[in-house]
């Protein structure tokens, strides 16, 4: 092993730190040949794009078909070390020599252990949760990065494997692109055991107590990842919905005001010119109230004087917004109504209420001028 004087840490892709150690030369890694396993080019093949059994990239190898068995038999097993593996850079640097790849492009970088734990860790897209919400981990990815059409691969925690449509194949695909290609010089300078090595120490560690407790933990932990990011989509989808909505009602209230144009027109600035009167007469009355204050205050009326000619101006007050606000339901109602909804009270009988409408309505005038 290499003297650990010359141990250096480098920073995770999910952040922290971990210590590596330069290569012993002397010591074969089990590194496959990056010449073959990160090639990348225009795949015309439309081996990464299939859409019946799991995509099968050739040639394979029995040495990579036994690869990926030890890998996907074991997926768990590694998810309930994740901390042993995060804080170990020989178990975190691991090959794990599964050829993923997408359409059009070819073959993604090979990934390390640890960099499949931290996508199975921070990628929702990269865990399934099935029937009886039972989980499954996202271990080969193929699709096309233009349309999103894929065919993963997914392992549940019996080493049972199947072909899978990943919804949010994008955020998988870059994702995992991201974290491989981010210890792509770390592979070739630290030291690294084999996933062999892996296999065997944990198996050898890890008391089936532990393993429980640990898989348990990250169930929950990714469970909650996944209903956060499904809440992120439906919110998302929702917001496009009420734009759209917004856009197709906007449309309607215009060629409904286009039709009965040159009376619109004369309602709106009727219905303005009676708002200014009413606005006029409101400063009148509220520099009323405030003088009969002032009275009150320096004795020149009584408090129940005082009250009886507040009374009486409040009074008048609300009938001014009694009066606009019917004229304005009227008028909306007699010029427009199919924005009518029979049965219901107050303005919740239009689509909107009236001052929204009255909003619309100003703005389709002010677009003629």
């Amino acid at each position: 092993m290499s003297d650990k004087r010359s141990a250096v840490d480098f920073k995770l892709w999910s952040g922290g730190f971990i210590t590596a150690y330069p290569l012993d030369e002397d010591r074969e890694y089990g590194y496959f040949p990056e010449d073959e396993a990160d090639s990348s080019g225009l795949d015309t093949t439309g081996h990464f794009l299939s859409i019946q059994k799991k995509p099968v990239p050739a040639p394979r190898s029995e040495e990579q078909l036994r690869q990926e068995k030890l890998f996907t038999d074991n997926a768990f097993l590694f998810l309930a070390n994740y901390s042993r593996i995060l804080s170990d850079s020989r178990m975190f640097l691991a090959p794990v020599y599964v050829r993923n790849g997408l359409a059009y492009s070819g073959y993604l970088q090979t990934a390390t252990l640890g960099g499949y734990i931290e996508l199975w860790l921070n990628c929702p897209s990269s865990v399934v949760f099935g029937r009886e919400d039972r989980m499954s981990l996202v271990w080969f990815i193929s699709g096309s990065p233009m349309s999103g059409a894929n065919a993963c691969s997914v392992v549940d925690e019996d080493g049972n494997r199947r072909t899978e449509a990943i919804s949010t194949f994008y955020k998988l695909w870059t994702r995992f692109a991201n974290i491989a290609g981010y210890y792509k010089d770390a592979k070739t300078k630290f030291e690294a055991y084999t996933l062999e090595e892996v296999v065997a120490i944990l198996k050898r560690e890890t008391s089936e107590r532990d393993y429980r407790w640990n898989i348990r933990w990250v169930y929950n932990f990714t469970r909650g990842s996944k209903l956060q990011e499904e809440n992120d989509i439906l919110r998302a989808r929702c917001s496009d919905a009420e734009t759209r909505r917004d856009d197709y009602q906007k449309k309607w209230y215009n060629a409904l005001f286009l039709s009965r144009k040159e009376r619109t027109v004369e309602f709106f600035r009727s219905y303005m010119r009676h708002e200014e009167d009413r606005k006029a007469r409101e400063d009148v009355l509220k520099e009323e109230k405030s003088a009969l204050k002032r009275r009150l205050k320096n004795n020149e009326l009584s408090n129940k004087e005082c009250q009886i000619a507040l009374r009486a101006v409040q009074n008048e007050l609300s009938e001014i917004s009694r009066t606009g606000e019917k004229e304005l339901e009227d008028g909306i109602a007699s010029l427009f109504p199919e924005l009518l909804r029979f049965g219901e009270e107050s303005w919740k009988k239009f689509d909107m209420p009236p001052y929204r409408l009255l909003m619309e309505i100003e703005e389709f005038v002010n677009d003629l001028k």
